[in-house]
Formats: structure tokens, C-alpha cells, sequence
């Protein structure tokens, strides 16, 4: 009772007391197995581990010796001490074959071997507990993390084949729907994006969920859009919008939305979807990038002013590239502007800021050059280009710019 009440240090004390005071008892293995379990929950392995080993070697007549071991493997895992959970639960697998604890031990062996990065074991055993335990759920979990070990090695058709049986074997499964949205991802890392759209609408097929079929308009939203069709995406996109109110996808689906109007030139609109989500979710998690957004669209418009407000905002962003384009782009306002010197501090920004030799600083300095020259600057425009050629060690791009530049001003 006091376990359930979850008052695990007067539980504590009430087992001690009983190991104390009837050693011999036969609630010994039980009591020794709820103290161990209990310090297991409080996340105290190695005082679990100590109860665990103690009934393994005091009471091995017991049936709690099994899920003892197998309790071991999991301190042991708990500990990040993998290799010692395998031997754990291996152990369990030779002296106790027909035990009902052999499945989670094979499963703990899994995950342990995963963790150990033996990949080619992990794969084994996991295909292995797959053809034992087809109709359990464990191995559908198992199956899900050996597709996603597939994914994030780029073995697509391993991982798409994988994912496929999930969707076969559990079509209601824990993994279902997250199967089919991985095999979207990765039919469009192949470029196959009317499959990809196919895979999709499987989802919105097949499940109700509200969130699910949130995240399949979503993507289908992009998918469409890749695909050229426009209207389409909106209309997903609108979906997405009717279906889930919560920030994340809201705000995904409105800057989706205005990064369409935009490429399709309708700028007005898109302004519109951008400005929605600074006005409902200010402190949202892509508000930066839809100051960008929104920056560059008033560039285009040739409001100056309130496009330097808004590159003001991202040029705080954490996303090195959308940082760096924040940068160049507002010191471009800064031009239009006709301040000079501003544009220039913040070109000069991207040299000391980012000192790896990517071309960033060879294209910033290049620029300096040219506004140095609107300005009839010629020598501190010289001393710019010379200081591009020496950045611009990659393609020599805007080396071979400045050079001509240079030879031009030497005339």
C-alpha cells in the first residue's frame, strides 16, 4: 500500500525492518525484490542493483531470481554501464531458457547493443526477437527503432522495408502513423514526392486523430509545393490550420502559407500570413524567422525603415545561416538608407564574428569595397578588396571580383 501511495522511504524502512528481523522468512526474495524495485524507481541503481544481486545469490530457488536478473540488466542499463547489462541479461537467457522474463532480457540486450553502437549484433538480435515475437508490442517498438537506425544511416531501403511491416504487422499499432510519416520523409529524401504525397494521405485516411492528421496536411503542404502545385499546399496548409489551434503547427502552416504568396509574387498576401503569427504567437519559436520573412518582403516593397526593424530582430537568430543572411541583408537596408557607415559596421560584423574562412567574410568584404566606392572612397575601397582576396580561399569568387575592381581603380 505504502509502494502505491507512492511513500517509498517508509516503505523502505518497513522492508528493512522485515529482512532485518526474519531473514529466513519466505517473503525474504519478495521483500528484497519490491526494495530493489523501489530504490530502481527512485533512480538509485546501484543501491537496486545491491538488492537485486543479493536475491540472485540468497534465494535462487525462488521465481523471483529471473526477474531479479533481469532487474540487474536494467541498473546496469540505467547506469550506462552497457556492456555489464548484456552480460546481465544474457545470463538470465542461459540458466533460465524458458522463464517469462527471457523476452524483456532479449529486449534489454537490444537496446543495450544499440547504445554500444555494435550495429551489426543490434540488427541481429532485433530481426531475431521480431521472428520470435511477431504479435507483441515490444516488437513493434523494436522494429520502429531498427527503421529509425536504418533512417538515420541513409539505408532507405532497409528502413523504408522495416516501417512497411509496422504499418502491416500493428496497422493500430503505437507506431503506426509515425511509420508512415518516416517513409513520407524518406521517399522525399529520394525525390519520390508524389509517393511521398501517396504515403500520406494513407494517414489521413486511416487515422482520426486530430494531430496526426494535423502533421500529414502539414507535409503534405510541402510536398505539394516541391511539386509546384500551389494551390494545393494552401489547401493543406489551411487544413492544418482548421484541425489544430496549438503554436507549433499553427505557426508552421502561416509562414509556410507566406513563404508561397511570396514565391508566387503576392506579396501583399503573404505579409499577411507573417504578421498573423507575430501578432498571435510573439514569443513563438519561429518568430526570428518570420522577421526575416517579414523584412524581406518590405525590402521588396522598398519600405526600408520597417524592413531594417524587422532584419534587427533576426540577426539574433541562433541559425548561423539565417544570422549571416540577416546581417548582409540589413546593411543592404542600411544602404538604401544611405547610411553608409552602418552598413558597413555590420559587414565588418561577419569578419570577426565568424573567422572560419567559408567565403562569408571574402563576399562581406567585397562589399564594403563597393560601398566604400559609392562613396568615392578609393583607397579604403583598395584596402576592402585586397582583404576579399585574402578571405576568399574556397571557389575565388569574389576574389576574382575584387581583383578586377582593384585593376579598375588603378587606372
Amino acid at each position: 500500500v505504502m509502494i502505491r501511495l507512492n511513500h517509498r522511504l517508509d516503505a523502505l524502512k518497513y522492508i528493512s525492518k522485515l529482512i532485518f528481523e526474519y531473514p529466513d522468512s519466505s517473503l525474504g526474495a519478495e521483500a528484497r525484490y519490491r526494495a530493489g524495485w523501489i530504490y530502481f524507481m527512485m533512480a538509485k541503481y546501484q543501491e537496486a542493483l545491491n538488492e537485486f544481486r543479493d536475491i540472485v545469490r540468497i534465494y535462487r530457488d525462488t521465481p523471483f531470481v529471473s526477474q531479479a536478473m533481469v532487474k540487474m540488466g536494467d541498473s546496469y542499463y540505467n547506469m550506462k554501464n552497457y556492456e555489464k547489462a548484456v552480460q546481465s541479461y544474457q545470463d538470465l537467457i542461459d540458466k533460465y531458457p524458458q522463464s517469462d522474463s527471457v523476452k524483456e532480457a532479449k529486449y534489454g540486450i537490444i537496446l543495450s547493443l544499440d547504445q554500444i553502437g555494435n550495429m551489426a549484433d543490434y540488427i541481429k538480435n532485433a530481426e531475431e526477437f521480431w521472428e520470435r515475437y511477431r504479435q507483441d508490442p515490444l516488437s513493434e517498438t523494436i522494429l520502429f527503432r531498427l527503421g529509425s537506425t536504418y533512417q538515420s544511416s541513409k539505408e532507405w531501403t532497409h528502413a523504408l522495408g522495416v516501417y512497411q511491416r509496422i504499418v502491416d504487422y500493428f496497422p493500430n499499432g503505437k507506431w503506426s502513423a509515425i511509420s508512415l510519416q518516416k517513409m513520407a520523409q524518406i521517399h522525399g529524401e529520394l525525390g519520390d514526392n508524389k509517393r511521398a504525397v501517396t504515403t500520406l494521405k494513407t494517414i489521413l485516411f486511416r487515422f482520426s486523430d486530430p494531430d496526426l492528421k494535423a502533421d500529414a496536411y502539414l507535409n503534405l503542404g510541402r510536398f505539394y509545393r516541391l511539386e509546384g502545385d500551389n494551390q494545393k499546399a494552401i489547401e493543406s496548409l489551411d487544413q492544418v490550420l482548421e484541425l489544430n489551434r496549438k503554436e507549433g503547427k499553427s505557426v508552421e502552416a502561416l509562414l509556410a502559407k507566406g513563404d508561397i504568396y511570396h514565391d508566387m509574387g503576392e506579396n501583399k498576401k503573404a505579409r499577411e500570413m507573417y504578421e498573423r503569427i507575430l501578432e498571435m504567437f510573439p514569443e513563438s519559436y519561429l518568430a526570428i524567422q518570420t522577421h526575416y520573412s517579414l523584412g524581406r518582403i518590405y525590402y521588396e516593397l522598398g519600405d526600408y525603415k520597417k524592413s531594417r526593424e524587422h532584419f534587427e530582430f533576426s540577426v539574433q537568430a541562433e541559425d548561423r545561416g539565417l544570422r549571416l543572411k540577416s546581417i548582409y541583408d540589413l546593411a543592404e537596408t542600411y544602404v538604401h538608407l544611405k547610411d553608409f557607415d552602418k552598413a558597413i559596421l555590420e559587414l565588418m560584423k561577419i569578419a570577426y564574428l565568424y573567422p572560419e574562412k567559408d567565403g562569408s567574410q571574402a563576399k562581406a568584404y567585397y562589399r564594403i569595397g563597393q560601398i566604400y566606392e559609392m562613396q568615392k572612397k578609393h583607397k579604403e575601397a583598395m584596402t576592402a578588396y585586397k582583404e576579399a582576396i585574402a578571405f576568399d580561399v574556397r571557389d575565388g569568387t569574389w576574389a576574382e571580383q575584387a581583383r578586377k575592381r582593384i585593376q579598375s581603380l588603378g587606372k
